[in-house]
C-alpha cells in the first residue's frame, strides 16, 4: 500500500514540476514561423505565375523553391493554389474572349459555314458560355 503512495505522489510531483515546465517538441507553427507563406499562397490563388506570387510575399524564388521540396505539406497547398490561379486566369481568358471582335467575327464565319449544328461551331460556342 505505501509502494503504490510512492508511485502515485513521484507521478503527480513529474506532472505538476517537470512535464508543465518543459517547452512543446514544437513551439512554432508553420504559420507563425513563416508569414509569407500566407501572402504566397494568396497571390499564386490571384495569379498562377510563381515570379509575381513571390514578388507579392516578398521573398525569392530560391527560398521559395526551397521550402517547396522540403515541406510536404506546403507543396501540397502550392499545388493548389496554383490549379486555382490557373482555373482563375482562364475563366478571365474567356470573359476577355466573349468580347473579343475578331473571335465572334470568327465564330459567325464558323456558324455560317457549318450551321449552328456543326461541330467546330459548337466547340467555339461552348468556350464562352
Amino acid at each position: 500500500m505505501c509502494h503504490c503512495r510512492c508511485a502515485q505522489d513521484a507521478r503527480r510531483y513529474v506532472q505538476t514540476n517537470i512535464l508543465s515546465t518543459m517547452p512543446c517538441a514544437s513551439s512554432k507553427s508553420p504559420q507563425r514561423a513563416f508569414a509569407w507563406r500566407q501572402l504566397f499562397l494568396a497571390a499564386l490563388t490571384q495569379n498562377p505565375q510563381t515570379k509575381l506570387a513571390c514578388k507579392a510575399a516578398g521573398i525569392s524564388r530560391n527560398t521559395a523553391y526551397t521550402h517547396l521540396r522540403k515541406d510536404g505539406r506546403f507543396r501540397r497547398q502550392w499545388e493548389h493554389a496554383q490549379i486555382q490561379g490557373e482555373d482563375a486566369a482562364y475563366r478571365l481568358h474567356l470573359k476577355q474572349l466573349a468580347t473579343d471582335p475578331q473571335y465572334l467575327r470568327t465564330l459567325e464565319r464558323f456558324r455560317l459555314a457549318y450551321g449552328s449544328e456543326g461541330k467546330p461551331f459548337l466547340m467555339l460556342k461552348n468556350l464562352v458560355r
